[in-house]
């Protein structure tokens, strides 16, 4: 039965994430709703990504730990696919500036926010590589790579995170939700690491 729930959780997750995203950029926002099936899906996917991987690191229990590394691996995987075709200036104009030759190139912030992404999902692919290792109380590539992955996420979105009055529907972007949803697990899993340290 235990072994059911992740793939509940991850329709679930998936659902969720889709119709905040759907309701802040298209239904409060100016995104077309031609954009829904993959810039609004897209932003969805790397919601729900983010959170299993969270649940992951602060689980407590090895087996729900691997399945919604996972879960969350797999469907980080399918952010980056995603992400490709939107590197565009048209789709985010702000993550780009002309250089001399008037062509558009990526901007140093967005190019650490790639990097730290790719490093992210490098580390968590040689993790899932690896056989089931014995019942541990951390893993420490795991939070690493979420910590990555929060970092991912500010550099991204970090100049609208303090402008609330620029929100769509008064609704925090996705970049903060999962920026924040990194460091809630990241701070759960330290917690519960200190809390099995061995006292003097």
């Amino acid at each position: 039965m235990p072994r059911r729930r992740p793939q509940l959780l991850v329709p679930a997750l998936l659902a969720g994430s889709f119709a905040y995203a759907a309701t802040r950029y298209v239904v409060f926002g100016d995104t077309p709703p031609a954009q829904l099936p993959l810039f609004v899906a897209n932003k969805a996917v790397a919601l729900a990504a983010v959170t299993l991987l969270g649940l992951s690191v602060a689980a407590a229990a090895r087996p729900a730990r691997r399945l919604h590394g996972l879960a969350g691996l797999t469907l980080s995987g399918l952010h980056a696919l995603l992400s490709l075709p939107l590197l565009h200036p048209g789709y985010f104009p702000r993550f780009f500036a002309a250089d001399v030759t008037a062509h558009p190139r990526l901007t140093a912030a967005l190019e650490a926010s790639l990097l730290t992404g790719a490093v992210a999902l490098v580390t968590l692919l040689v993790v899932a590589r690896r056989p089931a290792a014995p019942e541990r109380p951390h893993l420490r590539a795991p939070a690493v790579a979420l910590a990555l992955v929060a970092l991912h996420g500010a550099l991204i979105g970090w100049p609208t995170f303090f402008a609330p009055a620029s929100w769509p529907g008064g609704l925090p972007p996705v970049t903060l939700l999962a920026t924040l949803v990194a460091a809630a697990s990241l701070a759960l899993a330290a917690r519960r690491r200190l809390s099995r340290s061995p006292r003097p």
